[in-house]
């Protein structure tokens, strides 16, 4: 990569390999994310979207964003708000109704009020687990695992439970 995130004075920018400044110190923080995006983030925590020409397409004032292969989502004022990559907003009944956390393998952790979080199959876009946990993760394939406190559970990829309210953690894929 050509590009280095800098600091001055407490705030971070992005300079080119040759030091020309392409985006000027003004964020608490900024993280590379996928495609050549950056996330920047402001002293309150929120959140916005540098694209790859270096230009602020969604300014710093969102709660929460997620980089989806169709768009970019971001919670504003606790709306769900949906956007092209040239940040344009979206007008589309499936991404402004589900927040998407993450997409792996044709499944999505998706939730309407971001508390309650279920599992969608990207292409069918029907429920696969009820929106009803707190933390999921669909990392591999063959297994979704899901947590409320100390309720755990494992279900196949198809919804079908496999360890049933167990205290038991996976820790390790085999």
């Amino acid at each position: 990569d050509s590009t280095a995130i800098f600091y001055l004075n407490s705030l971070q920018g992005i300079i080119s390999i040759n030091g020309d400044t392409l985006v000027k110190p003004k964020y608490r923080n900024i993280k590379k994310m996928k495609n050549g995006f950056y996330g920047t983030f402001s002293n309150n925590f929120e959140k916005g979207i540098i694209n790859r020409e270096y230009k602020e397409i969604l300014t710093t004032k969102h709660t929460n964003i997620t980089l989806l292969a169709q768009g970019i989502q971001v919670i504003d004022s606790s709306k769900i708000l949906y956007y092209d990559y040239e940040g344009k907003e979206k007008k589309d009944t499936f991404f402004t109704k589900y927040f998407i956390t993450h997409s792996e393998n044709g499944l999505l952790i998706a939730s309407e009020n971001q508390k309650d979080y279920g599992v969608i199959d990207e292409i069918t876009k029907t429920w696969i687990l009820k929106p009803k946990y707190h933390r999921i993760d669909i990392s591999n394939p063959n297994f979704i695992l899901t947590s409320n406190k100390d309720d755990n559970q494992v279900f196949s990829a198809k919804s079908k439970e496999l360890l049933n309210k167990s205290k038991q953690k996976i820790i390790v894929w085999g």
